[in-house]
């Protein structure tokens, strides 16, 4: 029993070490310098939208953002680095969903360019999406095939892969 027990203690602290707040939805490290600059810079777009709201900080440094009955949710883990553009610089992206309630509104997918040594959004897109990766230039996102009202609707196999290529200025759906 006491073996167990050990083994137990040594599992949870071997889970607990190798956590990382700084890896993104890819696995891939994103440096907490460029994880701060995609995490204010989403904050002040949305921020922007409003007259007044209400910021607060959830634990893993989720940030939420309140306006009302309108809650969006800035969570670090759903930043995506990588190549976008022509150049051999990491852009990103960010993806923040608004909720009305327990109830999705809508996902935003902020893609930031990075020139300059500083990330600027140059295109945004709404609906139900969720970036799976970038690579080789091609963004990689998770949208569903059914309409919202459907009883099949986030089911596994009712989501679709859309690639998406950054071309001056604009996403364009690939094959």
């Amino acid at each position: 029993m006491k073996k167990g027990w050990s083994l137990f203690v040594l599992l949870f602290f071997l889970i607990s070490c190798t956590h990382n707040n700084n890896k993104s939805l890819q696995g891939n490290y994103v440096e907490p310098k460029i994880k701060r600059q995609i995490m204010d810079i989403a904050s002040t777009y949305i921020t922007d939208k409003f007259k007044t709201s209400d910021k607060s900080v959830d634990k893993g440094e989720i940030l939420n953002i309140v306006n009302g009955q309108i809650k969006y949710v800035i969570d670090p883990s759903k930043i995506a680095v990588g190549l976008i553009d022509s150049d051999s610089v990491e852009d990103a992206t960010i993806t923040i969903p608004s909720y009305n309630g327990q109830y999705i509104v809508t996902t935003e997918l902020l893609v930031l360019i990075k020139s300059d040594n500083k990330f600027k959004i140059t295109k945004v897109l709404e609906g139900d999406m969720k970036v799976i990766k970038i690579s080789d230039r091609i963004i990689y996102v998770e949208i569903p095939k059914l309409a919202p009202d459907s009883p099949n609707y986030n089911c596994a196999i009712c989501r679709e892969v859309v690639k998406f290529k950054y071309k001056d200025g604009d996403l364009l759906k690939t094959d």
